[in-house]
């Protein structure tokens, strides 16, 4: 039989899209919680959030900072890096602020995680990352996980049965994620 396979990057609402439309068999993306009920997940990992910040300086936890924010007009007022405000993990960073009745607004924005470390490594502030223990840092980086704040939640997403060769795919791409963590 012909086999035509086609990888496309797509952000979490083009992927559902995709699916429902029946351009794509399987999409491996950010979970949403506002998904079609039509489509089926598989969670494949949890990654949790994380603050950069530079090692050997006298820097603040962030519990230090939430302290002296809830003890002041609870605004955090350290530069941030953090992702743009459209990304996932700047929303979830957010969310969690919000939750506890915190703000702390980034003073950049980059497009990247890497420019976030990049930023943070030549010494412009905390920045805001993933806790992801095999990534390497720069020397002078500290990564810290960010306790009480949503994942990021990744997952594969489909329509209903997988032909075979989307049963293998799903078992591949789930031994990649358990390798992940």
């Amino acid at each position: 039989p012909r086999l035509r396979l086609t990888l496309r990057e797509l952000p979490a609402p083009g992927a559902e899209s995709a699916l429902l439309k029946q351009q794509a068999d399987i999409a491996v993306t950010l979970f949403d919680e506002n998904m079609s009920p039509a489509i089926k997940t598989e969670k494949l990992v949890e990654l949790p959030l994380a603050l950069l910040t530079l090692k050997g300086r006298q820097v603040k936890t962030f519990e230090q900072l939430r302290q002296e924010a809830l003890a002041k007009d609870y605004r955090i007022n350290e530069p941030l890096v953090s992702l743009l405000p459209d990304e996932t993990v700047a929303k979830l960073f957010q969310q969690g602020l919000a939750e506890q009745q915190l703000a702390w607004q980034p003073c950049f924005e980059v497009t990247t995680l890497e420019l976030v470390m990049a930023y943070v490594a030549g010494g412009f502030g905390y920045g805001l990352s993933l806790d992801l223990p095999q990534a390497a840092l720069p020397k002078n980086v500290r990564r810290t996980a960010l306790d009480g704040f949503p994942p990021l939640k990744i997952g594969l997403m489909h329509m209903g049965n997988l032909s075979p060769l989307g049963k293998r795919f799903s078992e591949i791409v789930h031994g990649y994620a358990d390798k992940l963590m």
